[in-house]
């Protein structure tokens, strides 16, 4: 009785191809070969985090008012290799404002606004401009 291939027959080209697959997407694709060079070295990523502050206790407070206008509050904390200044806009309804925060690598940067009017609901957006991350928080605004 004659036997079938034997196993390493089997998986040897199997195994091959997947490896010559891999080789080409590596060669091919630049996105795919920079994904594999960053988790072959152990790099950092530099990235920079957008957030609304955080008390101690509960949620943001993204909300706050001062003398009626809206008080906009937000961190930049940088995981870059060096000192940036990141463009910035923030909006409160339809108030507009913008301006640039220096972060330094591994340092957080806060940034406070006064803009707008809080008599009715509005939209609170904050963005980064370089790195296109957006923070958004709707508000209830002040009752008269």
């Amino acid at each position: 009785m004659g036997r079938g291939a034997r196993w390493y027959q089997r998986v040897l080209p199997v195994t091959t191809l997947v490896v010559a697959a891999f080789a080409l997407a590596a060669l091919a694709v630049p996105g795919f070969r920079d994904q594999v060079a960053l988790s072959a070295s152990h790099r950092t990523e530099p990235y920079v985090e957008l957030a609304f502050p955080r008390p101690a206790v509960g949620a943001p407070v993204v909300c706050a008012t001062s003398t009626g206008t809206p008080r906009v509050e937000f961190l930049v904390t940088s995981h870059l290799e060096d000192t940036e200044e990141l463009a910035y806009r923030v909006s409160v309804g339809r108030v507009k404002e913008r301006g640039t925060v220096t972060v330094e690598p591994g340092e957080t940067a806060q940034v406070t606004r006064f803009l707008g009017r809080s008599e009715r609901p509005y939209v609170v957006t904050v963005r980064l401009r370089s790195t296109d991350q957006e923070l958004r928080a709707h508000c209830p605004g002040t009752a008269r």
